[in-house]
């Protein structure tokens, strides 16, 4: 071997002795992955996350055999909705209900009693449903307070009816068939239940004439309770509650007045108990009040009532109603009237029946009395309950016009 030629060789074993040095140098080790990795404290979220159903369960509502609510677990999807089975019946439909975090909690409604239902979880992302799983649920019989209710007739428009029954909220189809009760199972829980409203934000509301019943109860369409309506610094009426999609609500209050009533035949230390209505916010603030004793009199009333007694309930108010052009009416038992209000000013629009009456009232020499039930189903037209001894059915034909 040459002098050149050792040279190079040992040239080259010096990179090879520098090479693997290199590769098993202390200071530059393989990293590899970290066995205990320290997490992001501010991770970029998915953009495109995959949806991913987990599962699904299935619960009865309280005393409710008729209603259940399913808890759907999942991550990635917008909604979810069921889609509700049985032979021989339509099938439902619900609404979505929104995920919150990665529950929702859809109800089945509308059921009937003791079927079989097979009950299609659907969840939904951008628009698009797809299945989940489907479960099975069993209705109970009915308990024996709900009444057997036959109708008759044709049904004007689909839908249900919603029923005060003393022992409990009631809602029917247009074949009488219970379809949601609240209620307890014997019936106990209310005895005397006199007010069961559905109204356009979603809520129910219950009230009569037990402690526990003074004030409205919300109630959602599971049975819960969601809060409790009342009268702004007056007691509140059982009669008459109308809550607003956003919220706030109209509702009728008590107002006695000490009031001397000897020279119509009464105690001198008299009690007139009059009607006022009040516009409440959601917030619970007092936004419009009409009071009627600063617009009706005492000799609106059969001056008779006053004789020998210490107490008269003057207007007996009890039904709040919308006119089309979204005025106010309001009807009162105690006067056989019914009364149109500006509902911005507050101000008497026109009186209809009783003693203050400005309308002529045509092929109807008694008119009505007692009225109760007070609402509007067209243009000029409304209907009430004429609560009188001697009622007859009727409709009442009112001119559009702000004025008699």
């Amino acid at each position: 071997m040459t002098i050149r030629e050792s040279k190079r060789w040992f040239g080259l074993l010096m990179a090879v002795v520098l090479l693997v040095a290199c590769s098993e140098s202390p200071t530059s080790p393989n990293p590899g992955p970290d066995p205990n990795p320290v997490p992001d404290p501010n991770p970029i979220p998915d953009p495109n996350p995959v949806p991913v159903f987990i599962g699904s369960s299935i619960a009865p509502v309280g005393a409710n055999v008729l209603s259940a609510v399913i808890t759907v677990n999942a991550t990635g999807f917008d909604a979810a909705s069921l889609r509700i089975r049985t032979p021989g019946e339509p099938d439902l439909l619900s609404p979505p209900y929104a995920f919150d975090g990665e529950e929702a909690r859809p109800a089945a409604l509308g059921l009937l009693s003791s079927k079989f239902y097979e009950i299609d979880v659907l969840v939904t992302v951008d628009g698009v449903t797809e299945l989940g799983e489907t479960l099975t649920f069993v209705t109970s019989r009915l308990p024996s307070w709900l009444p057997t209710i036959t109708p008759v007739g044709t049904p004007a428009e689909e839908g249900f009816v919603v029923l005060a029954h003393p022992p409990g909220a009631i809602i029917v189809d247009n074949q009488g068939r219970v379809r949601w009760y609240f209620g307890d199972t014997d019936g106990s829980e209310f005895q005397f239940l006199t007010s069961f409203k559905a109204h356009p934000n979603g809520e129910y509301t219950l009230s009569g004439l037990q402690d526990h019943l003074r004030m409205h109860r919300a109630i959602n369409e599971l049975g819960e309770e969601v809060r409790t309506l009342g009268c702004v610094g007056r007691d509140t009426r059982f009669h008459e509650i109308r809550v607003l999609a956003s919220g706030g609500y109209w509702i009728v209050c008590e107002n006695p007045v000490a009031t001397d009533l000897s020279s119509r035949g009464g105690n001198v230390d008299g009690t007139v108990n009059w009607t006022t209505l009040q516009r409440v916010g959601a917030d619970g603030s007092l936004e419009f009040e009409f009071n009627t004793a600063d617009h009706f009199s005492l000799d609106d009333i059969d001056q008779s009532v006053f004789v020998g007694v210490a107490q008269v309930n003057l207007t007996h108010g009890n039904s709040i109603e919308f006119d089309t052009d979204g005025n106010m009416l309001m009807s009162w038992r105690s006067l056989n009237e019914v009364t149109k209000v500006d509902a911005s000013t507050g101000e008497v629009i026109w009186r209809l029946g009783g003693n203050a009456n400005q309308f002529t009232v045509i092929d109807d020499t008694r008119a009505f009395a007692r009225p109760h039930g007070l609402r509007v189903v067209g243009p000029g037209l409304i209907q009430l309950l004429d609560n009188g001894n001697e009622a007859q059915p009727g409709w009442f034909a009112i001119p559009s016009m702000n004025s008699p």
